[in-house]
């Protein structure tokens, strides 16, 4: 299993792409849901959310997306895979593309990512990130990681943790800032509901909030009901997201959709495929 990762993960490198500045990438589910699960991702979001995530259940799944960012006519494939149980030490690969149509940038990222439950309640994640890419005006090559925990005190309440690119990145903040998420959610049987806060400290004098809530209800145990909200203060963007999925015995299939509030070109459509093995 190891070294199927690693060889993943090689691949990944390799390829040689623009995310707005802060903004981390998410599946389907995470987008339906306002970005509000650094609490309650578990599964292969936990990879890009907070990584402690996937040391909380037992699981080995791959997820395909795809997202379209229709303002900047962006394109934006990924892959990613998690496995929590071959042994203690959960791990995690991801990658994603992002171009735009007209070829005028590229961006490309490869994720490493490990977790580890410390105690029963509580579960340890760190994930390492390349990011490489550029278009007509730069060229940039990055590494970075991130450091979550995630705190499970009572039934299906959970605390999230994290701090995103931890290691300086010097000209390339703009892309990768430092940054600090928190999040306090509760995931029962049939509904879920997630609050977060991320502080951007890309600008040292001027720090920038953002703030995200988002719920989940699942229909007889196969059709998940998602919506969000969230505020950042960058720029004053509102933004609202839906979304739905079905989960069947092998996989399940997510879509999310998210608009800017004051600008109706502004939104996002992401699709995703889970494979459960």
């Amino acid at each position: 299993m190891y070294g199927a990762l690693l060889t993943f993960a090689m691949l990944g490198t390799l390829a040689t792409g623009d995310f707005a500045p802060g903004e981390e990438f998410a599946g389907a589910r995470a987008i339906a849901m306002g970005y509000a699960t650094r609490s309650i991702a578990t599964g292969n979001d936990a990879i890009f959310l907070n990584p402690a995530g996937m040391a909380m259940y037992p699981r080995y799944s791959i997820d395909i997306t795809y997202m379209h960012r229709f303002a900047k006519n962006v394109a934006f494939p990924a892959v990613s895979l998690v496995d929590s149980q071959s042994s203690p030490l959960a791990m995690g690969l991801g990658y994603s593309w992002e171009r735009a149509v007209d070829k005028s940038f590229s961006n490309h990222r490869a994720y490493i990512a490990a977790a580890y439950q410390l105690f029963r309640m509580l579960s340890l994640g760190i994930t390492l990130k390349y990011m490489c890419g550029g278009g007509k005006l730069l060229d940039f090559h990055h590494f970075t990681g991130d450091v979550g925990l995630m705190f499970n005190p009572i039934g299906g309440f959970r605390i999230g943790l994290i701090g995103y690119n931890l290691i300086d990145v010097g000209d390339g903040d703009e892309y990768l800032p430092i940054m600090l998420g928190a999040g306090i959610g509760y995931q029962g049987q049939s509904f879920t509901v997630g609050f977060d806060f991320v502080a951007n400290f890309y600008d040292k004098s001027d720090t920038k909030l953002r703030f995200s809530v988002g719920g989940e209800y699942t229909i007889a145990g196969k059709v998940p009901i998602r919506a969000g909200y969230m505020w950042d203060e960058d720029d004053n963007i509102h933004r609202w997201s839906i979304g739905a999925g079905v989960l069947f015995q092998v996989g399940a299939l997510d879509i999310g959709f998210r608009q800017n509030a004051r600008n109706t070109k502004d939104c996002e459509l992401t699709a995703a495929f889970r494979f459960f093995i």
